[in-house]
């Protein structure tokens, strides 16, 4: 008999529902929000040489260039020049004042995906885990809050609306401050284009893997459009209206 050394990947595994397959209410997207807020407060306790360096992954919401480089794969020019609009949004608005917003550990990908479910007893759903934290680096809060949003808006028939509840939710926990409010358009759509690019590239390389299309097909485009086309100060005003509505309840 022979022996050898294996490395072995230990894991609990998680009861629940993947937030993908839940039915979604208001309530629910307010839990989420807060636990997302609730998330980045545990991770301010941890301390690593590894995430105080630059690393970054392909998914990084400043990785910019990997998009502009996937551009060509859109060959309708209007799709094109809308996720062009979304990406140069972005470059001119939130990367020169990247250094004055708020940071710390993110995990990233706070997706429909990551986020396991449970049923209470009076059949509502609670956020029980997260999971998948590969993407875990430093990087800005409202980074987390916009790629959250970006991924969970996809499950609601009223995205705009449902946006405001995870704002609602993750304000309670960690109040936004006024500049990142205000690039918080920028962030969601440039997660949305994300979205769209990063998986179409990938999708050259693999095709058939159809799980690389799932966010496409979940109507990341019409998501992306709908949001973009509305003003910035329309849509703040309406989120805070949503966000402030919980604290007179």
């Amino acid at each position: 008999t022979t022996y050898s050394k294996h490395l072995v990947y230990l894991l609990i595994y998680q009861p629940g529902e993947l937030l993908k397959y839940v039915s979604c209410t208001n309530d629910t997207f307010w839990k989420i929000g807060k636990f997302v807020a609730e998330v980045d407060e545990i991770f301010k306790g941890i301390h690593h040489p590894a995430y105080e360096s630059s690393y970054r992954t392909l998914w990084s919401l400043i990785n910019i260039s990997q998009q502009k480089e996937c551009l060509s794969l859109i060959k309708d020019k209007v799709n094109r020049n809308l996720l062009s609009d979304v990406i140069n949004s972005f470059e001119m608005k939130v990367i020169p004042i990247i250094e004055s917003l708020q940071k710390g550990l993110i995990h990233n990908d706070f997706n429909e995906q990551n986020v396991i479910m449970s049923q209470t007893d009076d059949g509502s759903w609670a956020v029980s885990a997260l999971i998948d934290f590969g993407d875990l680096h430093r990087s800005c809060y409202v980074f987390e809050l916009a790629i959250n949003i970006a991924h969970v808006i996809l499950l609601s028939s009223d995205p705009i609306t449902a946006a405001g509840h995870i704002i609602g939710g993750y304000s309670r926990v960690r109040p936004l401050q006024e500049v990142e409010f205000n690039i918080l358009k920028e962030c969601v759509c440039l997660r949305l284009s994300q979205l769209i690019l990063l998986p179409m590239s990938a999708y050259q390389i693999n095709p058939g893997n159809e799980y690389l299309m799932s966010w496409i097909n979940a109507g990341a485009w019409d998501v992306l459009r709908l949001l973009w086309n509305i003003p910035r100060d329309e849509l703040k005003d309406k989120w805070t209206k949503i966000s402030l509505s919980y604290d007179i309840q």
